[in-house]
């Protein structure tokens, strides 16, 4: 809203203002103006906006304000209408999002501060009537975070009847704000007489002041109203001053009574709107209500969203309902509200015309409105304004509608999710009833989609996914895309979840794609659900990780949802650790510490990655951890929903069998079927009763397991699920260790093969000690041998000779300082000799880890021939191997470094280098396809295996072609980080590209144009200095020098 109109012809409070102007000069940035109504306290706001350079930004709170949605949008506005360069649109296009409260708040202060901060231009934000927001603590709590976190040039005027508080103490500390209170607010005798004399034009006596100052207290309302009054001896007291009701009689004495009475009926409404309300207002109300306001008295006028708005001062307002309330019927004036509530949703003004039908009882009315833009409302993210209007709606009128119950519902379902089911189950069978079947099959979508996404709750529910196709397939082709896109997706996670039906979920999941609109498509998370669900539970996990690989980007914008940007990082950590990448897995849960803080403690779908970091401990063989985790987390959690409380359950029952725990494993083993069948899921059974199956065999239950791997066997037959792993994993292992090895060969025959075809490494209940020996097996008895042998190498370190051997990896680090590892035993550089590390090296750098003798003589005795050298040659390596032999193990001795005819062999290793230089291959390959967030993965990857050689480039001690390879691949991974909204981490890589080749000049220009966009100039500048230099010392002429400092502007 505007300013109140200029207040020329009233006392200018020239001390009061001088208190106002502090704010100028201090680096205090609240100024809490805080009386009782009619102190004065808006016209001295107002005299400060007219003598201040300053600009400032107006809002008049009203109750529509409690929503911090539209107390939002309307400082943003009013921000743009006192500095036209602030741009609201763009602060506001974050609400295009679903979004709670929390993140509307967090976001949006965001936004704000960025506009602010680029403008850096002082404003004042006033935010009058702020006393109508106390009890609303989401509407306090975006002052607060304005005034914290956004730039000092906006400055904040905050003007109160009473103080204002939030979580029980004040909004703003002491030493937060200035305050201006009743005792600056109240004339003194001075003003009084300035009052009366120069403003009113009425002469009076120092008597006559004294007793006016006596008895009024210097409260301006009250000496306004007595200005009539010539006898000073009729003011008595302070107290009878205070019973203004009389004085404002006196101002409507004249009106017409037809205008009168009308007028009584319009206090009842929060602003009173000529351009709506049409001929609900009266010419002769509107000329008189223009006048009050032309004269300063109780009667403001103002400007917003383009209309004349004019409300009436508290005291009068007060004083008018309190006289109508008596004078009015009161159907009368629920008649008149009602008209009013129509006339304000005729004029689009949703939210106010709610808020006159919801004060007028019309409930037959406020259904309809709901009906007609409750959906709408909410996708607005006006949940508080929905909230709070439903919260008016008496119990038993709101219990008994259909639409009120379902709005209800869902709003519930953004604000407090996991109250919402309750009401959602109330509208579906209110809507039956009444026969509206849209209302039924929306209620029917919301609460399966609050049971899959919310509640995990799956057991018996698939009734509402048939309920909701009854309801759907005849009329879907009536309904509108947006209500379309919902319930089909509702459908296809019901169905795949539920049921574990892909080829129907398939098909809901193509309609609601064909119903969402351009390239939101691409960008949509909740369709991105429905296709992660189908392609994981189809097996392809390789395709669900392409599937979020565009998603990168949308992980790293400040600007879209917490919520869904958490999400995101959690099911791509879920994703790497299903496809087998262990140490993806473990990088992307420390990134999501670090970005998240303790946001996975506080949110409601943090339990996932307790379960991903079960999997993983497993995985590691590392059992009495994983044993711990789930026992510790169960007992502190003992509310976890079912669907997740099981998963925690059988891993604590896996990892107890594992570790010989029997009596605990069985115990826990029984609580884990039981929370499954509460939690239901097709899906979801069969993994708890394929890990069943599993510990049982474990145990020696071997014909329990037996019976429990042949039902699980059948259900993944009969759903045609792919993931029947576990039990041939188990069941293969259980069988070799009772003798039937025939049977057990065809279930590792099938359990390889499947992980071959499908592409995926792993499976649940992955568990390195079975695995290894299944795997010495397949490669003794030839069953999927080369697939064995790379599994192996990649999730177990091991090499297997083919006589089923296992022979651990020797890791070897050379990119930087030259280390040698076999588990916690190493040998570093410092303890190998020259020569030693000359011929590690060159065998490491080799590309098939082999050189010739003479080749490798040439290289430690140049110039000699290779007969001298050969007997030189043949005591280094015998030295060279004893001493690995003596700190790895006698086998280590001829195992490593493997001598045939001529050639020298380094064997059943893993080179840093080498496997960097794959990483580096494979990032920039999907990197050049866009697959984001498939090469942010090998980039790191590569990143960890170079290990000291990234972090401190000037250890590089591989050869230069190496080098190159990595330099490319780190500038071609700083471009990957900036196109994802990541420039902070695209700075650190482009510094290392740097640190390897100071004048590659994509890298100069990259580091050039991010330090830019963070607003790091003199770095920027000090970039460009150094890139001089460099380009002086390898020999560069001024000139080139010069095009070389030029092409980084231009570009």
């Amino acid at each position: 809203m505007t300013a109140p109109a200029p207040r020329n012809s009233l006392l200018l409070r020239t001390d009061a203002l001088e208190q106002c102007r502090y704010l100028d000069r201090s680096h205090i940035r609240v100024l809490s103006v805080t009386a009782q109504a009619g102190s004065g306290k808006t016209v001295l706001i107002s005299q400060y906006d007219e003598t201040s350079d300053t600009p400032f930004a107006w809002v008049t709170c009203s109750v529509r304000h409690a929503d911090p949605r539209v107390l939002f949008e309307d400082v943003a506005r009013t921000l743009e209408k006192s500095c036209p360069a602030l741009e609201s649109e763009a602060v506001l296009n974050i609400f295009e999002q679903p979004l709670s409260t929390d993140e509307l708040i967090d976001l949006g202060v965001h936004r704000l501060r960025e506009a602010l901060e680029a403008l850096d231009t002082p404003l004042t934000l006033v935010m009058d009537d702020a006393h109508r927001l106390l009890g609303h603590d989401a509407a306090l709590r975006l002052i607060r975070r304005i005034q914290d976190d956004t730039p000092h040039s906006l400055r904040l005027i905050v003007i109160s009847r009473l103080p204002l508080r939030l979580a029980g103490g004040a909004l703003f500390a002491p030493g937060e704000q200035l305050v201006v209170d009743q005792s600056i607010l109240a004339l003194n005798r001075e003003e009084i007489a300035s009052l009366y004399c120069g403003v009113f034009g009425i002469p009076v006596s120092t008597k006559h002041i004294d007793r006016l100052f006596e008895t009024t207290e210097g409260w301006v309302a009250a000496l306004v109203l007595l200005r009539n009054t010539e006898d000073p001896t009729m003011l008595k007291s302070p107290a009878e001053v205070r019973a203004v009701g009389r004085y404002f009689d006196e101002l409507t004495v004249s009106m017409d009574p037809d205008a009168a009475r009308e007028l009584l009926l319009a206090a009842s409404l929060d602003a009173i709107v000529p351009d709506v309300l049409g001929d609900l207002l009266s010419p002769a109300l509107l000329d008189w209500l223009t006048a009050m306001a032309a004269n300063n008295l109780f009667v403001r006028f103002g400007v917003e969203s383009g209309r004349t708005i004019l409300r009436l001062h508290h005291l009068f307002q007060a004083h008018l309902a309190e006289k109508g309330g008596a004078a009015v019927p009161a159907e009368e004036r629920r008649a008149y509200l009602a008209r009013c509530g129509a006339a304000f949703l005729n004029a689009g003004e949703v939210s106010i015309g709610l808020d006159y039908l919801v004060a007028a009882g019309a409930w037959v009315e406020v259904e309809g409105a709901l009906k007609a833009h409750g959906l709408a409302m909410v996708a607005d993210n006006l949940h508080w304004t929905l909230l709070n209007l439903l919260d008016a709606v008496p119990g038993p009128v709101l219990a008994a509608s259909g639409w009120m119950t379902l709005v209800h519902g869902i709003v519930l379902l953004n604000v407090r999710p996991k109250d919402s089911a309750d009401s959602l189950r109330r509208a579906i069978d209110l809507l039956r009833e009444e026969g509206d079947p849209v209302g039924e099959l929306i209620a029917t979508a919301m609460l399966n989609t609050c049971n899959v996404m919310i509640l995990g709750r799956f057991g018996r529910r698939a009734n509402l996914v048939r309920r909701a196709v009854e309801l759907f397939e005849p009329m879907k082709d009536r309904l509108p895309s947006p209500l379309i896109k919902l319930v089909a997706q509702s459908l296809s996670l019901g169905y795949a979840y539920l049921e574990s039906d892909l080829p129907m979920a398939g098909r809901y999941y193509e309609l609601a794609l064909a119903h969402t609109e351009g390239k939101k498509a691409d960008t949509d998370p909740e369709l991105l659900l429905c296709r992660l669900l189908l392609l994981v539970l189809g097996g392809d996990v390789n395709g669900a990780l392409d599937a979020l690989s565009p998603f990168f980007p949308l992980s790293n914008d400040t600007m879209i949802s917490p919520t869904v940007r958490y999400w995101l990082d959690i099911v791509q950590a879920n994703y790497l650790l299903m496809a087998g990448d262990i140490a993806g897995y473990r990088h992307m849960r420390a990134c999501i510490g670090t970005k998240w803080g303790d946001k996975p403690d506080r949110s409601f779908i943090a339990v996932f990655l307790v379960v991903w970091d079960l999997d993983r401990l497993m995985t590691e063989g590392r059992y009495a951890e994983a044993h711990a985790l789930a026992a510790g987390f169960d007992a502190a959690h003992p509310e976890t929903l079912p669907h997740m409380r099981s998963q925690i359950l059988h891993y604590r029952m896996l990892a107890a069998a594992h570790l010989g725990k029997r009596e605990e494993a069985l115990r826990v083993m029984r609580a884990a079927l039981r929370q499954r069948a509460i939690g239901g899921g097709i899906w979801f059974s069969l993994l708890t009763r394929s890990l069943v199956g599993a510990a049982l065999s474990l145990l020696g239950e071997t014909r329990a397991a037996e019976r429990v791997f042949h039902a699980c066997l059948k259900g993944y037959r009969d759903r045609d699920i792919v993931h029947p792993h576990t039990v041939y994993a188990y069941r293969a292992a259980m069988r070799f260790g009772t003798g039937r090895d025939q049977e057990a060969l065809r279930d590792l025959g099938a359990l390889l093969g499947l992980m071959r075809r499908r592409r995926v490494p792993h499976f649940f209940g992955w568990s390195p000690r079975i695995m290894e020996r299944l795997l010495c097996r397949a490669v003794r008895d030839n069953v999927e041998k080369r697939y064995a042998l790379d599994l192996a190498r990649d999730r177990l370190g091991l090499d297997i000779l083919d006589d089923g051997t296992p022979v651990p990896l020797l890791r070897i680090e050379c990119a930087a300082t030259l280390r040698l590892s076999l588990g916690p035993v190493s040998l570093s550089e410092d303890e190998l000799s020259p020569m030693w590390r000359k011929v590690l090296r060159l065998l490491g750098e080799s590309p098939r880890r082999v050189l010739g003798v003479e080749a490798l003589q040439e290289e430690l005795w140049p110039g000699s021939s290779p007969e001298k050298t050969r007997s030189k040659f043949d005591t280094m390596l015998s030295r060279l191997r004893a001493r690995i032999g003596a700190v790895f193990g006698e086998d280590a001795r001829q195992r490593y470094l493997q001598l045939h005819g001529q050639k020298l062999y380094l064997r059943h290793c893993a080179i840093d280098l080498h496997q960097a230089l794959r990483y580096a291959g494979e990032g920039l390959e999907h990197a050049a396809r866009d697959r984001y967030w498939q090469a942010q993965t090998a980039f790191t990857h590569m990143r960890g295996r170079l290990g000291a050689a990234y972090e401190q480039p000037a250890a590089w001690a591989a050869g230069q072609e190496a080098r190159e390879v990595i330099i490319r691949a780190l500038v071609a991974w700083s471009a990957l980080l900036v196109r994802c909204n990541a420039p902070r981490q695209a700075l650190e890589v482009v510094d290392k590209a740097l640190a390897l080749d100071p004048i590659n000049d994509t890298a100069q220009r990259r580091r050039y144009d991010l330090l830019a966009s963070l607003k790091r100039t003199a770095e920027a500048w000090k970039s460009i200095k150094r890139y001089r230099t460099a380009l002086a010392e390898e020999g560069f002429d001024e000139q080139e020098i010069a095009q070389a400092i030029d092409n980084i502007f231009v570009s």
